[in-house]
């Protein structure tokens, strides 16, 4: 069986310039003194405990604004930048549900 091949760093858009940023930003991220994008909590140094998932090897990444690509990249939790599109579904299916929308099982054209 053969595996797919991964695509280089540059062609998932990470390339030079996302590399140097984040070479950038390394130093300050290792010292502790960045807060995460996402969550507004401090980027634990490379060994420490993550304050928001609690593991001991949560790296950080540096990761793009959801709503605006345009601005530029910022370190997050690795925890916090993976975990996203399912905190942002969830927070939708919650926001439809407060507003008296139909759950997900109803949005179909008839009951089944």
């Amino acid at each position: 069986m053969t595996l797919p091949r991964q695509e280089k760093t540059a062609a998932r858009g990470y390339g030079g310039a996302h590399q140097r940023l984040r070479k950038r930003w390394a130093p300050k991220v290792e010292a502790g003194y960045v807060a995460c994008r996402r969550c507004g909590k401090l980027i634990a140094p490379e060994g420490s405990t993550c304050p928001r998932c609690g593991r001991t090897s949560c790296r950080w990444h540096l990761g793009h604004d959801d709503a605006d690509r345009s601005l530029p990249a910022m370190p997050e939790h690795a925890c916090c930048n993976q975990a996203w599109p399912w905190e942002h579904r969830r927070r939708r299916e919650e926001a439809r549900r407060q507003q008296g929308g139909s759950d997900a099982a109803s949005e179909h054209s008839r009951d089944w």
